[in-house]
């Protein structure tokens, strides 16, 4: 007998295996570790355009601490370039992911890299030639070139919104991006009024309204928040100071020219993305203001205008105002029956007939449910009617009504009812009231006859039931119906 030598990877396979399962851990953007990264690489560069400038205009005493600190952050920088540069890219016009190594590196040097190559640059090194610290130049000088990490705050922003958006309303979300420039730029406005007012010297002392900012043993919580309130004061146009020199004038100019931007952006922006906070809701008030002004112009009764308020609020309660009806009409239709068997599985698990059915059948089934929503003590079926609906009660309950008005049974949650009229071709051989606010959701009788004649194994259960109802009924006298008000039925 021959045995076959197994062939065992080398050292240098397993390595690789490793590494590439490493890689695809950061560059899939459907794990949590690459959601980790972005989110810890924006506050690094949320950290070096707030810190960096600040130590660089306010002369921070630079510390031993901040050498090697800056130097592991630069470390992650520079890591992050790898990631990105691997993690695969949409083609453009299809959902086809580039995974060749080749192409996402030239795909991110050609879009991304002109951003995050030149923050990167170690400029910093020149901190160590001596000539460079006998000038007086600082670390944090060195280091201004990571300010350009600025450009790709945009970025994070789109990144948090797709990882968030889902959990977050998008429009609170760009508020709070907004929110974010603004500090971004008043703190950036108080590092230069500083350095400002440092070159100038004693002549700043009526530009900056104090005589002692600019003293060696005044403290850097006094001299950042002076000039946070002047800067935010001089950028809603206030002003309130006296510029001196042409520099101080000049700057100014910029700050008050830049406000105006930024407030005129605020009232446009921040005024229409609140107003979006909640678009639902904003359509619901409105739908409101019209109804309320029909019924008025009708002379509708009270009693009337409390139903229809009653059923819009619970529609807007429970539902948003939304109509599930049309939300999802565009979809594909296996995209649609994923949606609706997602959004009706709490009606799958409480009927009992959807219970060990077929998944096609409950799929057809939930595809043609139709939602409704009936008042409290409204008629949903009346005695001697022609059937053309099947019930089924997602949430609250109706009761059963004889000829004579006596209740002798009650449907819950999970349960169905309408049936016997459809499976027999009958009038209604009992009426069915609501007790409270009832969800419900209908099958017509063409949908009902269609899925009878596909799915039979179910068909014998649902005409099983139909019958033990219509003998329970037979006994029962069958006047005419009680008339009742147009009111007494709600659809959604």
């Amino acid at each position: 007998n021959q045995t076959k030598e197994t062939k065992h990877p080398t050292k240098f396979q397993e390595v690789m295996k490793r590494v590439q399962w490493v890689i695809e851990l950061f560059t899939n953007k459907n794990k949590f570790i690459h959601r980790a990264w972005k989110v810890w690489i924006a506050m690094i560069c949320l950290y070096m355009i707030l810190i960096i400038p600040f130590r660089a205009c306010f002369f921070v005493t630079e510390s031993w601490v901040w050498i090697p600190f800056d130097y592991a952050l630069d470390l992650f920088l520079f890591f992050d370039i790898f990631i990105c540069a691997l993690t695969p890219y949409e083609v453009k016009g299809s959902t086809q992911l580039e995974t060749r190594y080749t192409r996402t590196i030239l795909h991110y040097f050609l879009y991304y890299g002109i951003i995050d190559i030149p923050p990167i640059i170690p400029i910093n090194l020149l901190y160590w030639i001596p000539a460079i610290q006998a000038a007086g130049v600082t670390p944090a000088i060195l280091r201004l070139n990571r300010l350009l990490k600025a450009l790709r705050i945009n970025y994070f922003f789109k990144k948090f919104e797709s990882f968030f958006g889902n959990k977050f309303n998008p429009a609170i979300i760009r508020v709070g991006n907004f929110l974010v420039y603004v500090v971004l730029l008043a703190h950036w406005i108080t590092c230069l009024w500083y350095l400002i007012a440092r070159l100038e010297g004693d002549q700043s002392m009526y530009w900056t309204m104090s005589n002692i900012l600019l003293e060696t043993d005044t403290g850097l919580d006094y001299k950042y928040f002076h000039g946070l309130y002047w800067a935010l004061v001089t950028m809603t146009g206030y002003g309130g100071t006296m510029p001196i020199t042409n520099t101080e004038v000049l700057f100014s100019i910029s700050v008050v020219f830049l406000g105006v931007a930024v407030y005129v952006t605020i009232i446009g922006t921040v005024g229409s993305l609140v107003t979006n906070l909640d678009t639902n809701a904003a359509k619901f008030r409105e739908k409101m203001d019209t109804i309320n002004d029909y019924m008025k112009y009708r002379n509708l009764d009270d009693n009337l205008r409390n139903q229809v308020r009653s059923y819009y609020t619970y529609i807007w309660n429970s539902r948003k105002g939304l109509d599930e009806t049309k939300v999802l009409e565009d979809l594909p239709d296996f995209l649609r029956m994923s949606v609706a068997v997602h959004l009706n599985r709490d009606i799958i698990k409480k009927v009992s007939l959807f219970q060990n059915a077929d998944d096609t059948f409950v799929a057809q089934i939930v595809m043609r449910l139709k939602p409704r929503v009936s008042l409290p003590n409204s008629y949903i079926i009346r005695l001697g009617e022609s059937g053309g609906e099947m019930f089924f009660i997602s949430k609250g309950q109706v009761e059963v009504v004889d000829a004579h008005g006596k209740v002798v049974h009650s449907f819950k949650e999970g349960e169905f009812f309408g049936e016997v009229a459809l499976v027999f071709n009958v009038k209604r051989t009992a009426s069915i009231r609501a007790v409270d606010f009832c969800d419900l959701f209908v099958l017509l009788k063409e949908d009902f006859h269609e899925i009878l004649e596909a799915y039979p194994e179910q068909a014998s259960i649902i005409r099983a039931e139909a019958d033990k109802r219509k003998n329970a009924n037979k006994k029962a006298p069958t006047p005419k119906p009680p008339a009742s008000p147009a009111s007494d039925r709600s659809n959604t």
